[in-house]
C-alpha cells in the first residue's frame, strides 16, 4: 500500500477510496463504516447508530476518514430504514471524495466479483488494523420474514466494524449494496455469508430524505464527459451557482412530462427528443430534472455532459453501460444491434458545446442511429446553432445540427422548444424569482443587513419585484435568476413608489446583468475584470490555467494583468455570477459559467484579430514546452481556424505533427488550396493514414509530401521529428502516383458531379458541395480554372443533373440542397438567372434525376428527407410561379436518399427509390397516378441466409433471417430481388436457418432458430409462409439450428446450439420434438456442427465460451473427448473442411483469428492460424474452388475475406472485400512502405540511420 504521513502524525493511506469513513463512539473508537454519496451526505447501516443509542432522526454521531489524516466531524441522522438496516446522515464536514455511483442489485449477475473495504476489528493483542479489504462473490437475494428483501454476498474476510460499508462491483467500483451483518455460521450452514441491504432500498431512502435536498442514488446510470454526474445533480436542483444549496427547481413541468413520456414509450421512436431554446432558457435544468426522476424509477441509462467532450465519450459511456467493447460509433451500433433488446435511456446535455464541430456532427449522427435500435430512447439538449433557412419562423427549424439528429424531415413532435408558449408559464418564473429574493439558495450573512431580509418579510413587495423581474427577463430563466440574486444582495430595496424607476434599471438579458454586476466595481477594477473576462471568453475546453489566463489577457491588450488580479476576481463578490472552476489532472481550470456570457463578451470585438494574437501567444508557449502542452496540442488548431490562418499553420511541420489529429482535421478542411503540392493539400491526403504514434504520423506525412512533390514540407517534417528512424529511398515507382489534376476550389465536402457540353462544344464539369455552392470547371485546363459558381442555395448542395431548355442551345443545371429546394439555373449566367425554384419538399432534398415526359420534355424527380419522391415539370409553372407537381410517392417511412429511372420496354415509367427505412421500393410512375409494387425488406440486421432448391419454382429462391423477428423469401433469379413471402412466427430475432426434407412436400421446408427460445418449421412456398411445427422446450435463445444426418438415424435430426448451455439433437418429425441427445456445457453455446469420424461414427463440435468441445455420440456423453482452448475470446462459429483426406475444424471468434485444427490429435493445438481481421469474426464457411477448398469469413471490421489453407503453417489471405482503392501500408517485416493509388503504387525502403559519432 502507498501511504504518506498526514497532518498530526497520522498516516494517510491513498489506496483507500476517499469516500469511505468510520463511525466513532464517544471514546473515538471506530464501531462501523460509512461512505459519502454526495458532498456532506453519508450512508451507513442503521444498527451501527442504534447500538450507540443514536438511531433516531436528529441524533448526532462522529465520523472521520477511513484512510486517516483528517479530523473527525459531526454528522446528523436525517433518515432511517430499520427494516432494511440503512441510515442517511448529513454533515457540514466533508470526506474528500464521493462514491463512483450506484448499480441496481437486481442487475448483478450471480457469482460476480465484489469487494468490501471497511473498519476491521481484529483480535490480535498488541496490534490494530485500521481497515481491510474483503473480496467476495455476489450470492443472490432472498426475502426475510416474508417482507424484507435482502441480498447476500459470500466473503471470507468480512469482519466486525465493516457494517455500513458499501459493497462495490470489482469491475467498475459502483455500489450495489450496504453491509448489514454476517450470518452466525457456528452450525456450519451458510459459512461466510454476509447479509446486504440492496442499493434499490438505499435509493428509496435517499429519495425520501427531505424531498429533493439530498441526492438520488442514480442506480444503473453511467456518467460521461464534462463534469459528469456532478453537473446533472447540480442542475436537477436548479442550482445555477456552484455555491448554492437546496432545491430551487421551479416550473417547466410539462416539458419534463414530455421527456418522461418519450423515455417510457413501449414502441420505438424514429429520432431523439431534442430539447432546445435560447441560452439561459433552462435546457440543462429541465433535462437534469427529468434524469433525476428516471433514476428514482430505477431506469438504466447513460448521461453525458457534452461540454468539452467528444463523440468518444458517448461511445465509451454506452459501451460501459452495455458491457461491450467498442472503439468507434460504427462499431458501437454494430455490436448493440447484436444484443437482445434492453430499455436504455441516453441523455446528452449541451451537444452544441462539444469539443469540435466534427465531434458534434459525429455525435448527432450516432444519436440518430441509436434511436432506431430497439429499446433505446435518446434525449438531447442543444442550442439551435442556426445556419440558414431564414424564412423559417421557428429558430430550431433553421438549425442544421437539429436536422442531423433526425433521420428524415424535421419532426415537430421530436422537438421540445422551451421558448414556445406550450412550455413556459410566467407564474413559474415569478415564483422562482420570489424565492431567490427571499434569500433561498445562498447562505447569506445574518449579521449584515441586506435586501433579502426585507423581501422575505414583505410578501407584497417581494411578489411585485418578482413580477417586474420576470417581465424584464422574458423567458430567460438565467437572466431572471441572476437579476434576483443581485437585488437580494443589495443593501436596500426599492420602495413601492419607485417601482416605475426600478423597471428602467432592472436588467433585461445577460448583457445587462453582467453590466450591473460590473458596476459594483470601481472604474479601474472594472477595466481589469473586463479584460480578464474577455480573455476567458476565448478559452476552449473546460477553462484556462491561471498562467494561460494571464497570457491570453496580455495578448489581447491587457498587458498589466497579474496573478493578484485573478486572485482578487476569484475571491471577490462577483465570482459566483461569472466563473466556474474545475480541477483536471491536478490543475485548476477557470472558465465562464455560461455560454451566453461568452457570446456577449465577444460580441463587439474583432474576433479574427483576437484569435490571431492568441495563436501567436500559443506558438510561443509551444516552443517553450517543446509542443508537449495538452491545451496547445488540442486547441491551437481551433484558434487557427478562427483566425483564418489555416494555410500558414499547415506549412509548419511542428503544427501538423504535434497537434492532435482530430484537431488538425478541421484546419485542413478550412484551408484554401490551388495545387496538389501545397502543404494544405498534402495534409488532407495524409490525415486518413495518420492514426498511430507521433513517429508513425510524421513518417506518413513525410511519405505523402514526397509523393506530392512538397519537398520543403517533407524536409521540414524530417528535420523537426524527434524520432529520426530512417531515410527514405525510392526503389520502385509507377506513373500516375497522384491525380493528374485536383480541383480544390470547394471549401466543403464535394457531394455530386455531372458533365455537360457548353455552347462552344467543350465538355465541362459541375460539382456540388457542402460549402453551399455549385462550381463549373474545365477538366482539361491544367490549372483547373473555375468558370462559374452558383451561390443561390442557403445550405449544402447535393444532387445535380442537366436539362435541355427551350430557347437555349446549351443545357441548364438543376441542383438540390439542404435548404429544401431544387433550383434550375443557367451555367453561363449562374448569379443572375434562376429559371425556376421547386419548394414542394418539407425536408432536405437529397437527390435528383430525370425521366421522360409525355411531350418529350423531361420531368424532374427529387427525393428528400421528408420521405417522399416528387415528380414535377420544370417547364410548366403554376400560378404562383412554382414548377407544376405531377405526382408524389410517399410510401417510404424514412428519408429517401436517392431515386433512379429504369428504362422499360413497356410504356410504364419504372422507378426505384432507396431510403433510410432499410427498403428499396420499385414503383411505376405515371403523369397523374402512381401504382406501387413495394419491395418490402428487413428492418433490422440480416443474420443468415440459405438458397432454396425448389425444383418446381421458376427462379432461384433465397431465405433470409433478421433481427426484426422475421424470415423472408426472395426470388433472386431475375435482375432484381422479388419479395415472395414473410414468416412472422418468431417474437424475437431470428439468427439461423436451414433446410429440412419434409414428408409429402416436393421441396424442403425451412427451420429457423429464434431469440424467443423456439425453433420453428415452416413452408416457405405456402401462402403466408405457413408454420408446420414448432418446439419451445428451450430456456434461452436458440443460437443455431442445423439439419444433421447422423449414422444410425433413418431420418435427419435437428442439431441446436442454445444460450441455455446445451447442444441438442431433436427428432423434427415428432410432435413432441423428442430429444435424442442433450449435451451440457459450462457456457453459452454459440455454434454446433456434426461431422463423421474416419470410421463413420458421428461426432459433434460445439463452441462454448472461448473453447470448443468435441463429443463422440457413441461414447459416454457426460464429458467431451477433446477440448480445444486456442482462442482467447468467445468462439462464434464453426465449420469443417477436408484437407488431404482428413476432416479438420475451422473456428472463428471475438479474438479476430481464424484457427484450423484437427479433432483427432490429442494435443488440441491448431496447426494453422489466420490473422488479418481487426474485429470480431461473425461467421466462417468452406468454399469449393478449382484450386482447392477455401475458407470465407465475415467480420465486424467491415470486410469479408478468403483464406487459402495450404501450405501448412498459417492461413494465407487471398482476397479481401471491399478492396481499398488507395492506402498506406507497412510491410510485416517493417523494412518497406507501400503507398497505393488509383493507378499505381510507390515502394520505399527504410534505410537505417547512420550512427552518430562517439
Amino acid at each position: 500500500m502507498a501511504a504518506q504521513r498526514g497532518f498530526g502524525g497520522i498516516y494517510t493511506d491513498h489506496y483507500i477510496p476517499g469516500y469511505l469513513g468510520r463511525i466513532l463512539d464517544t471514546a473515538q473508537n471506530a464501531v462501523g463504516t460509512c461512505f459519502q454519496v454526495a458532498p456532506g451526505v453519508l450512508v451507513t447501516a442503521w444498527h451501527v447508530l442504534d447500538d450507540l443509542g443514536n438511531g433516531e432522526v436528529g441524533a448526532f454521531v462522529a465520523v472521520d476518514r477511513l484512510a486517516g489524516a483528517d479530523d473527525a466531524f459531526e454528522a446528523r441522522v436525517v433518515a432511517t430504514d430499520p427494516a432494511h438496516d440503512i441510515a442517511v446522515l448529513c454533515s457540514e464536514g466533508r470526506l474528500p471524495a464521493c462514491a463512483a455511483g450506484w448499480s441496481a442489485a437486481d442487475q448483478v449477475k450471480l457469482n460476480e466479483a465484489v469487494v468490501v473495504t471497511g473498519v476491521s476489528q481484529v483480535d490480535d493483542p498488541g496490534h490494530e488494523y485500521r481497515h481491510l479489504d474483503a473480496p467476495g462473490r455476489w450470492a443472490g437475494q432472498t426475502l426475510r420474514d416474508s417482507s424484507v428483501r435482502l441480498a447476500r454476498v459470500s466473503a471470507t474476510s468480512v469482519l466486525p466494524g465493516m457494517s455500513g460499508a458499501p459493497v462495490r462491483l470489482l469491475s467498475d467500483d459502483r455500489v450495489v449494496g450496504i453491509v448489514s451483518g454476517r450470518y452466525n455460521s457456528a452450525d456450519n450452514w451458510l459459512v461466510h455469508s454476509v447479509w446486504v441491504a440492496r442499493s434499490e432500498d438505499a435509493a428509496d431512502l435517499l429519495g425520501s430524505a427531505g424531498g429533493n435536498e439530498y441526492p438520488q442514488a442514480d442506480l444503473g446510470w453511467v456518467y460521461s464527459g464534462g463534469q459528469g454526474r456532478h453537473h446533472f445533480q447540480r442542475y436537477a436542483l436548479g442550482l445555477r451557482h456552484p455555491a448554492w444549496r437546496g432545491d430551487l427547481y421551479t416550473g417547466r413541468h410539462h416539458a419534463i412530462r414530455r421527456i418522461l413520456e418519450h423515455c417510457g414509450l413501449e414502441e420505438g421512436t424514429k429520432s431523439p427528443l431534442v430539447v432546445t431554446g435560447q441560452p439561459g432558457s433552462g435546457k440543462s435544468s429541465v433535462i437534469a430534472r427529468a434524469l433525476q426522476t428516471l433514476t428514482r424509477l430505477h431506469q438504466r441509462g447513460v448521461a453525458v455532459h457534452a461540454k468539452d467532450a467528444g463523440c468518444a465519450d458517448i461511445v465509451n459511456g454506452i459501451a460501459q453501460q452495455c458491457r461491450i467493447v467498442a472503439n468507434s460509433p460504427e462499431q458501437l451500433v454494430l455490436r448493440l444491434a447484436g444484443l437482445p433488446p434492453a430499455k436504455i435511456v441516453v441523455v446528452v446535455d449541451a451537444l452544441d458545446e462539444m469539443r469540435t464541430a466534427q465531434d458534434r456532427n459525429e455525435s448527432a449522427r450516432l444519436l440518430c442511429e441509436l434511436s432506431a435500435i430497439p429499446g433505446f430512447r435518446v434525449v438531447v439538449s442543444t442550442r439551435a446553432l442556426t445556419t440558414g433557412r431564414q424564412t423559417e419562423v421557428d429558430t430550431w427549424r433553421r438549425s442544421d445540427l437539429i436536422f442531423r439528429l433526425m433521420p428524415g424531415v424535421a419532426d415537430e413532435e421530436a422537438v421540445l422548444d422551451l421558448d414556445s408558449d406550450e412550455h413556459f408559464t410566467p407564474a413559474d418564473m415569478t415564483d422562482l424569482v420570489a424565492r431567490i429574493l427571499a434569500g433561498e439558495g445562498k447562505v447569506h450573512s445574518t449579521t449584515t443587513a441586506a435586501a433579502w431580509q426585507t423581501y422575505r418579510a414583505d410578501e407584497q413587495l417581494r411578489e411585485s419585484i418578482a413580477t417586474l423581474v420576470q417581465r424584464r427577463a422574458g423567458r430567460n430563466y438565467l437572466s431572471a435568476v441572476l437579476t434576483a440574486d443581485i437585488l437580494a444582495s443589495e443593501r436596500s430595496t426599492a420602495e413601492p413608489a419607485t417601482y416605475a424607476a426600478a423597471s428602467r434599471t432592472t436588467p433585461n438579458g445577460i448583457a445587462e446583468v453582467l453590466d450591473k454586476v460590473l458596476h459594483r466595481l470601481s472604474d479601474s477594477e472594472r477595466t481589469r475584470v473586463w479584460g480578464l473576462l474577455v480573455a476567458l471568453a476565448y478559452g476552449r475546453g473546460s477553462g484556462l490555467t491561471d498562467a494561460r489566463w494571464i497570457s491570453f489577457a496580455h495578448a489581447l491588450g491587457w498587458a498589466r494583468a497579474h496573478q493578484s488580479d485573478i486572485d482578487e476576481l476569484r475571491h471577490g463578490p462577483i465570482a459566483d455570477y461569472l466563473l466556474e472552476r474545475v480541477e483536471k489532472g491536478g490543475r485548476l481550470l477557470t472558465g465562464l459559467f455560461h455560454r451566453s456570457l461568452t457570446d456577449y463578451l465577444r460580441s463587439n470585438r474583432d474576433n479574427v484579430r483576437d484569435e490571431s494574437r492568441l495563436c501567436d501567444a500559443l506558438v510561443r508557449e509551444a516552443l517553450d514546452t517543446s509542443w508537449r502542452d495538452g491545451y496547445v496540442r488540442r486547441f491551437l488548431p481551433s484558434h487557427v481556424v478562427a483566425a483564418g490562418r489555416s494555410e500558414e499553420f499547415l506549412a509548419d511541420p511542428n503544427f501538423v505533427t504535434q497537434c492532435y489529429l482530430t484537431s488538425v482535421w478541421p484546419v485542413a478542411m478550412a484551408a484554401h488550396t490551388t495545387r496538389g503540392n501545397e502543404p494544405a493539400a498534402v495534409v488532407r491526403l495524409a490525415l486518413p493514414f495518420m492514426e498511430g504514434s507521433d513517429s508513425y504520423n510524421a513518417m506518413a506525412l513525410e511519405v505523402t509530401a514526397r509523393i506530392q512533390g512538397a519537398n520543403e514540407l517533407a524536409d521540414g517534417v524530417q528535420r523537426v521529428s524527434a524520432f529520426q528512424p530512417a531515410e527514405l529511398e525510392c526503389v520502385q515507382a509507377f506513373p500516375s502516383r497522384v491525380p493528374a489534376r485536383v480541383f480544390v476550389q470547394h471549401r466543403g465536402s464535394v457531394r455530386g458531379a455531372a458533365t455537360f457540353t457548353r455552347a462552344d462544344g467543350s465538355a465541362v464539369v459541375v460539382t456540388t458541395s457542402g460549402d453551399g455552392t455549385a462550381r463549373i470547371w474545365d477538366p482539361h485546363d491544367p490549372e483547373l480554372t473555375q468558370l462559374a459558381v452558383f451561390t443561390g442555395h442557403t445550405d449544402w448542395v447535393g444532387g445535380v443533373t442537366t436539362l435541355p431548355w427551350p430557347g437555349r442551345t446549351h443545357p441548364v443545371i438543376v441542383t438540390t440542397s439542404g435548404d429544401g429546394t431544387a433550383r434550375i439555373w443557367d451555367p453561363h449566367d449562374p448569379e443572375l438567372t434562376q429559371l425556376a425554384v421547386f419548394t414542394g419538399h418539407r425536408g432536405r432534398v437529397r437527390d435528383i434525376t430525370t425521366m421522360p415526359g409525355n411531350d418529350d420534355r423531361p420531368l424532374c424527380v427529387t427525393s428528400a428527407d421528408d420521405g417522399t419522391v416528387q415528380i414535377w415539370s420544370p417547364h410548366e409553372l403554376d400560378d404562383d410561379g412554382e414548377p407544376h407537381l405531377t405526382s408524389t410517392y410517399d410510401a417510404h417511412s424514412g428519408g429517401v436518399q436517392a431515386c433512379t429511372y429504369v428504362p422499360s420496354k413497356s410504356s410504364a415509367a419504372v422507378m426505384v427509390s432507396v431510403s433510410s427505412d432499410y427498403k428499396a421500393h420499385v414503383w411505376v410512375a405515371e403523369q397523374t397516378t402512381l401504382r406501387s409494387s413495394r419491395n418490402e425488406g428487413h428492418t433490422g440486421r440480416v443474420r443468415a441466409a440459405v438458397f432454396l432448391p425448389t425444383g418446381t419454382f421458376r427462379g432461384e429462391l433465397l431465405i433470409t433471417t433478421s433481427n426484426d423477428a422475421t424470415a423472408r423469401v426472395w426470388d433472386v433469379g431475375g435482375r432484381r430481388p422479388t419479395h415472395i413471402s414473410v414468416f412472422t412466427g418468431h417474437s424475437d430475432w431470428v439468427r439461423h436457418v436451414d433446410l429440412l426434407p419434409w414428408p409429402g412436400s416436393p421441396h424442403p421446408v425451412a427451420v429457423t432458430a429464434g431469440g424467443d427460445g423456439t425453433i420453428r418449421i415452416w413452408d416457405p412456398l405456402a401462402p403466408q409462409a405457413r408454420e408446420l411445427l414448432h418446439f419451445d422446450n428451450f430456456q434461452q435463445p436458440v443460437r443455431t439450428v442445423r439439419v444433421a444426418n447422423i449414422q444410425g438415424s433413418p431420418l435427419p435430426l435437428l442439431l441446436t446450439a442454445c444460450a441455455d448451455r446445451t447442444v441438442r439433437l431433436i427428432n423434427p418429425y415428432s410432435m413432441e420434438g423428442t430429444e435424442r441427445t442433450v449435451l451440457h456445457h459450462p457456457d453459452i453455446v454459440r455454434s454446433a456442427i456434426t461431422f463423421p469420424a474416419p470410421d463413420g461414427s458421428p461426432f459433434i463440435a460445439a463452441a462454448t465460451g472461448n473453447e470448443i468441445f468435441v463429443w463422440d455420440l457413441n461414447r459416454d456423453q457426460d464429458r467431451p473427448i477433446r477440448i480445444f482452448s486456442g482462442h482467447t475470446d468467445w468462439v462464434r462459429d464453426l465449420t469443417t473442411i477436408e484437407l488431404d483426406g482428413q476432416i479438420e475444424i475451422c473456428s472463428v471468434g471475438n479474438d479476430a483469428t481464424v484457427r484450423l485444427w484437427s479433432p483427432w490429435h490429442s494435443d488440441h493445438a491448431e496447426h494453422r492460424i489466420g490473422h488479418g481481421h481487426t474485429d470480431w469474426i461473425w461467421s466462417v464457411t468452406a468454399v469449393d474452388h478449382g484450386s482447392g477448398p477455401l475458407l470465407a469469413t465475415a467480420s465486424a471490421d467491415g470486410t469479408a475475406r478468403l483464406w487459402q489453407p495450404r501450405p501448412p503453417g498459417h492461413l494465407h489471405e487471398t482476397c479481401r472485400l471491399p478492396l481499398a482503392a488507395t492506402g498506406l501500408y507497412v510491410h510485416a517485416n517493417r523494412d518497406r512502405i507501400v503507398v497505393t493509388t488509383n493507378r499505381g503504387f510507390v515502394v520505399y525502403r527504410l534505410r537505417p540511420a547512420a550512427a552518430e559519432p562517439p
